[in-house]
């Protein structure tokens, strides 16, 4: 890999790059987004319903894609075997809409050691239920479901009936756009104002990998980069694999990401959304360069941040800022 200087006939600007009681399960995630039409993805986030007072119940099932999560919240007085029975009883008819979607009898077990605070996020997809049949405001603060994002893609988009009764929270997302490696003195060469050459976007088809943090780095759907201000998922993703990054001996094995302006809808991570779509909306001029497989000589976390710079056939990332020397300390 190459860490280049740009030459005086380089172009100095790059375009813009441009979420009887039946036993329970685990909490629905914050309200933020239901899930939509089957062909495209949500671009606003809904406001987050008032907090109800109470303490949440959790319940758990079980599946082979993983683990399902309901919470439920109740009143303090209300808690323990009873209260957690009654409170299951009454989310009934969310249960038999969750069952038809997931294509599975829940079997809902209350799990008293959840804890009372609540929902607090992982590897899950997250939603606001309304339990009963007609959502309306104030409705999805009281239960919330989790589920496994792997479980996510396999179900599919949710029916209508129950669409209209989930608030899909964003969720934290990585846009990867190339995997590269750099030795130690290409690891020194790197300064502001200085290039390093995007290899990927060399070739002829250019691709990148959309995946939320706690996937493999080769996993994720993938991204068409032909025109970088406007990435597109590409036709017919369903979450490829690429190769495993592995380390190298005397390399640092590296990610360039495209930068994201905040979460993302469920429905964009959950493989929900059209084939071709945007994300142009999602992204912001910036790119990232971080140490994914790191080395003593080198801490987890991010290298540089800049922009892309047009280079010959493809592209290089402009550096404009350091957040990490070889031997030196920036922090």
């Amino acid at each position: 890999m190459e860490v280049l200087t740009p030459s005086p006939t380089a172009p100095s600007a790059a375009p813009s790059a441009a979420p009887s009681a039946r036993p329970a399960a685990a909490p629905a995630a914050s309200a933020a987004e239901s899930a939509a039409s089957p062909t495209s993805a949500p671009s606003g986030t809904r406001p987050v319903e008032p907090e109800v007072p109470g303490t949440w119940l959790r319940y758990d099932a079980s599946v082979p894609a993983g683990g399902v999560r309901l919470w439920v919240r109740t009143p303090p007085e209300a808690l323990g075997g009873t209260g957690a029975a009654i409170a299951l009883d009454e989310c009934d008819d969310l249960l038999q809409a969750i069952d038809s979607w997931l294509a599975a009898d829940l079997d809902w077990q209350w799990n008293p050691a959840g804890p009372a605070a609540g929902p607090s996020g992982g590897p899950f997809a997250q939603a606001g239920c309304a339990a009963g049949g007609d959502p309306v405001a104030g409705s999805f603060d009281r239960c919330r479901l989790e589920v496994p994002w792997t479980l996510m893609r396999l179900a599919g988009l949710p029916q209508a009936g129950l669409a209209r009764r989930l608030r899909w929270q964003r969720s934290a997302a990585i846009l990867s756009i190339c995997r590269l490696r750099l030795d130690d003195a290409e690891l020194s060469d790197l300064e502001p104002g200085g290039a390093l050459l995007i290899p990927d976007s060399m070739g002829t088809a250019w691709t990148g990998r959309l995946r939320i943090p706690q996937d493999p780095h080769e996993r994720g759907y993938v991204v068409d980069l032909a025109t970088p201000a406007e990435p597109r998922l590409s036709t017919g993703t369903s979450g490829k694999s690429r190769d495993p990054l592995e380390p190298a001996e005397g390399a640092v094995a590296c990610e360039v990401r495209m930068a994201l302006s905040g979460p993302l809808p469920a429905s964009l991570l959950a493989g929900w959304a059209d084939s071709r779509f945007s994300l142009a909306e999602f992204t912001v001029d910036r790119i990232e360069l971080w140490a994914a497989l790191p080395r003593e000589v080198c801490p987890p976390g991010q290298l540089a941040t800049g922009r892309l710079l047009p280079w010959g056939r493809g592209w290089a990332m402009l550096i404009d800022r350091l957040h990490w020397r070889h031997g030196a300390d920036l922090s």
